[in-house]
């Protein structure tokens, strides 16, 4: 897992990047709370702009324009 977020790939899987926590208020902004006191953390580089999906779990987003970009690296 840890070589997919390092070399970018996991980006193909998670184009909106993962901006909630798990569990039942899952569309909460957990993914930027600094603290239970409030503030926020800044957005991951490699997702400047987390956006919102919805799909019926377990499911796959899956986009060609996303894909374009990992084609050369030969990993899927």
């Amino acid at each position: 897992p840890e070589a997919a977020v390092q070399t970018g790939v996991s980006r193909a899987f998670f184009p909106h990047g993962i901006g909630h926590g798990i569990g039942l208020q899952v569309h909460d902004v957990a993914g930027f709370a600094e603290s239970d006191h409030g503030g926020t953390i800044p957005k991951p580089d490699g997702h400047p702009y987390l956006r919102l999906t919805r799909v019926l779990e377990p499911g796959c987003l899956y986009r060609n324009k996303c894909f374009a970009q990992y084609f050369s690296l030969y990993i899927f």
